[in-house]
């Protein structure tokens, strides 16, 4: 009986095995066409799941070119005019490195191929890198902003840990010249200042910590905040947009717009960037990056809810 149980549930795994799609379409020009066995040729379209005993068609004279993306982030292209059995593709197909496009393209495979929600298995794959630099041990308390983030003019939300016996805070925040320009005494873990009675010139660079007597942590690290002004974010987010090139996926587009403001230490920009585009679009791969980028800034509430929307 155990034997009978073992066997059956070797059927299954190959059976399902079997069932798992090869590829999945990425781009497609011109008049691409894929055929299931024993059924009429149908348009090719992108983020099409594609499974061993599928062909792809590409006519003669008319310019066609497909790229296929697997589950492990390869990728090829065709487009030579022929029909290619997608079980007949040479298995040597491209790898996209650990990039924005290698991450895009596991997050598209992911909604097509497993559209079932499961925000904690979400949530650890994409914690492995957070953002915000490497922890500097049991006293890094300081949560908001980041070491070396750089933010625009107006309210700045400071977070930090309540890691006091007694939560009565000194907040302290110093130029680039160690002058002091502000302590103030909080009980709480967060306080809410405007910048703009710092703003002294362009790209201002300031640092903050929080101190408390009533705590073991003795040498709190400080973490550096770069100040813009309105005008100087906005012409660095349009240079960054500039840059890059538009391949005519408008999701990886945005995509690699906001991860180049992120690289920037940019936060707020991207978070600005993330939530104008998805106002515009229910793109789910979109939110699926915008619920990565909240996780990494710490805001793990929000990004559920916009992962399971």
């Amino acid at each position: 009986m155990r034997i009978l149980s073992i066997l059956i549930l070797i059927i299954a795994s190959i059976k399902v095995s079997a069932q798992e799609p090869e590829y999945y379409s990425y781009l497609v020009k011109g008049q691409v066409q894929y055929k299931k066995a024993k059924a009429k040729p149908l348009n090719l379209v992108p983020k099409t799941l594609l499974y061993s005993e599928d062909a792809i068609i590409l006519p003669k004279g008319k310019n066609a070119e497909v790229t296929l993306v697997d589950k492990k982030s390869n990728y090829i292209t065709i487009s030579t005019p022929g029909t290619y059995k997608v079980s007949d593709l040479p298995q040597k197909s491209h790898k996209e490195p650990e990039s924005i496009t290698g991450k895009y393209f596991h997050m598209v495979w992911e909604e097509l191929f497993q559209p079932q929600k499961d925000f904690s298995r979400f949530k650890k794959r994409n914690l492995s890198g957070v953002t915000g630099g490497v922890s500097r041990g049991d006293c890094d308390v300081l949560k908001w902003p980041f070491n070396e983030a750089v933010l625009g003019n107006g309210d700045i939300t400071f977070t930090w840990k309540n890691f006091a016996t007694d939560p009565l805070y000194s907040f302290v925040l110093s130029d680039e010249k160690n002058n002091e320009v502000l302590r103030v005494r909080v009980r709480d873990t967060q306080l809410i200042l405007n910048s703009t009675a710092w703003l002294k010139g362009p790209r201002n660079r300031y640092y903050w910590k929080v101190t408390s007597s009533n705590s073991s942590c003795t040498a709190l690290p400080s973490n550096d905040l770069r100040l813009w002004s309105n005008k100087e974010s906005t012409q660095r987010v349009n240079e960054i947009k500039s840059s890059v090139m538009n391949n005519g996926d408008a999701t990886l587009y945005h995509i690699q717009i906001a991860e180049l403001l992120v690289k920037e230490n940019m936060f707020e920009e991207a978070n600005k960037y993330y939530l104008t585009v998805l106002d515009q679009s229910n793109d789910p791969i979109l939110r699926s990056a915008y619920a990565s980028f909240l996780l990494r800034i710490n805001k793990e509430k929000e990004a559920e809810l916009v992962y399971m929307k």
